[in-house]
């Protein structure tokens, strides 16, 4: 049976799988110790280049994508549902944290990780891991 604690082979399987379908997504040591570069450098920045770091994404932007999200669907990794983040108006500040990382030119790490659920696609065997399509949460 798919998944089941023991079947190693399908456990291994499943993950050479659905590591191929995710192959290609910066997570490695070499990408943290850019972004770690990359925010050592922001302490180096004279204060009348801050402004220009926090432009890229206005508060109206965030505030308008945040209310168009579908609500009651399932939290990502980090456990926070599209309700909280719309009724709590994380506008202004999602805008200053997404715009200083669009200025960077880089992605923090946990924000590609996920949760991955596989969903079976109702064709061939249960048993076969690509018969399966990854869902990230």
């Amino acid at each position: 049976m798919f998944g089941l604690p023991g079947n190693v082979e399908t456990v291994q399987t499943t993950e050479e799988h659905f590591s191929k379908v995710f192959a290609g997504l910066p997570c490695d040591d070499q990408t943290r110790v850019e972004e770690q570069q990359r925010f050592s450098a922001l302490d180096q920045l004279p204060d009348s280049d801050l402004p220009l770091l926090l432009e890229a994404f206005s508060e109206d932007e965030v505030r308008l994508t945040l209310k168009g999200m579908a609500s009651r669907k399932a939290p990502g990794k980090d456990g926070i549902p599209p309700e909280l983040l719309k009724a709590a108006d994380t506008g202004p500040v999602l805008s200053k944290v997404f715009s200083v990382y669009a200025r960077l030119g880089c992605v923090p790490t946990q924000w590609r990780q996920a949760i991955i659920c596989p969903i079976y696609k109702m064709k061939g065997g249960k048993s076969v891991p690509t018969n399966y399509r990854p869902i990230a949460l």
